[in-house]
This record gives structure tokens, C-alpha cells and sequence, in this order.
């Protein structure tokens, strides 16, 4: 499997001139992420165990890639969040979200990993275009999902990274959990593992991209899986950084 870092130029201009340059270069990245985002292409379907589908599925489709937006908020007093970068260094104590937006409607798991493997921490895994999800949306102590966070707890790992796998299907995955209820079961770093090298995918990281028709983020980027032969899931780490 390859992993390839797709390097997007879309640059903030600090100096605008009175042309309007600020204008233009913002325009011209909300159109390069409207491409990335919306582009349909030839997509083989590809059969794969532990899936459930509604009907047969057709040998090729006419699909956007997979793609999702991602953006880390942190924690601020009073429970407020403000948007950060993904490669800020996290203490003990901080608290975070993530916010997932998919360029197509799917099924997505958001897991907090551990040494064992990992939990399911969003409440819903069925989720629609273009529709920001924050999560973890379920934490162990907390009844309101608004009110949940992910929490860099000590001691830090010797790493210095806490991971997070988040995949995001076309299909239901039927052996990871796929409720709330379901979720208190750990998933296995085995099973995790096999579901990143069965992908296929061949993914591109894309910084500083933002979605047009919402709020401007400063530390957005898109993840994709630009494989057309085996376009089935899209499965990304997010390395946070823990001292």
C-alpha cells in the first residue's frame, strides 16, 4: 500500500494590495477544494468480506472519491472551542474535538486507540454529505454529547502521540461496532490493522483546505483515498501531539 502526501499550494496572502489580491487567492483555494470535493470519477466496486449492502453492487460507478475534511478544535474555559492546528503539541489536561465532514453520505467510526486497540467514540456511525460530525460525540462519563472531549490524560505515551483512526466507508462495516451500545467493545489493533492494509487505499493529504460553503477554517485539510480501483473506505490516522 502507498501512502502519498499530495502538497496543495493555497496560501494566505498577509499583504493585500487594493487589487483585491486577498480576495482572489481565497477564491481561487475555495475553487481548487470545490474540485477535490465534488469530481466525479469511474470507481470499480470492490466486494469485500464483513460488509453489508442493500443490493448487488455494480462493477463500476460514477462517484466523487472518498473524501473528508478535518479540522481539531480545542477545549477553551467555559466550554467553548476554537480551531487549531493538528500538528500543535497538546499538554496534559487539554481537551479536544475533532470535526469530521464527508464529501458523500457513509458510514463512519471514530476511534480512540490504545495500546490493546481502540474504542468507538461517536454515537452515530451513519452520516450525511456535507454535514460537520464533532467527536468523540459518546465519552464513558459524560451524558451530553456536547459535553465530550477527548483528553490527553498522564502519563503521556512514550511516543509523544496519541492516535485516533477514523475510517469512513461506503458500506456498513459489520465487525466494528456500529452503535452506542456496541461501542464498549474493544476493537482489536489486529482488526484495525487489517482494515488499513485490505483498503487499497492510496491517500492524499491536502492542508489548508476549507469548504466554501462554511465557516473559513484556519487549519482545515482534506483526506482522500485516490484509488479508483478499490475506493471502498478511506482510513485516516491523526497523529495529536502529547507532552
Amino acid at each position: 500500500m502507498r501512502d502519498l502526501l499530495a502538497k496543495l499550494s493555497i496560501s494566505v496572502v498577509v499583504i493585500c494590495s487594493a487589487s483585491g489580491l486577498c480576495a482572489r487567492e481565497t477564491v481561487a483555494a475555495q475553487k481548487q477544494t470545490e474540485i477535490l470535493w465534488y469530481k466525479t470519477v469511474q470507481v470499480k466496486r470492490v466486494v469485500k468480506a464483513n460488509r453489508r449492502v442493500s443490493r448487488r453492487l455494480p462493477s463500476v460507478q460514477t462517484l466523487p472519491l472518498l473524501t473528508v475534511q478535518l479540522r481539531v478544535y480545542k477545549r477553551l474555559e467555559g466550554g467553548k472551542k476554537k480551531e487549531v492546528e493538528a500538528q500543535s503539541v497538546f499538554e496534559t489536561g487539554d481537551q479536544v474535538k475533532v470535526g469530521i465532514t464527508p464529501n458523500q453520505s457513509g458510514y463512519l467510526y471514530f476511534i480512540l486507540t490504545n495500546a490493546q486497540g481502540g474504542l468507538l467514540r461517536n454515537d452515530r456511525v451513519f452520516v450525511r454529505k456535507d454535514t460537520e460530525l464533532l467527536c468523540p460525540s459518546v465519552c464513558p462519563d459524560m451524558k451530553k454529547s456536547g459535553g465530550c472531549f477527548f483528553t490527553f490524560t498522564a502519563p503521556a505515551p512514550a511516543s509523544g502521540v496519541e492516535e485516533v483512526v477514523i475510517i469512513f466507508s461506503r458500506t456498513m462495516i459489520t465487525n466494528l461496532p456500529n452503535n452506542r451500545r456496541e461501542g464498549e467493545s474493544l476493537i482489536g489493533r489486529d482488526l484495525l490493522d487489517e482494515i488499513k492494509a485490505k483498503s487499497g487505499q492510496v491517500l492524499a493529504q491536502i492542508p489548508d483546505a476549507w469548504l466554501p460553503r462554511g465557516a473559513p477554517g484556519r487549519f482545515a485539510f482534506l483526506a482522500q483515498n485516490k484509488n479508483t480501483e478499490d475506493n471502498e473506505e478511506l482510513v485516516v490516522t491523526l497523529k495529536l501531539k502529547h507532552q
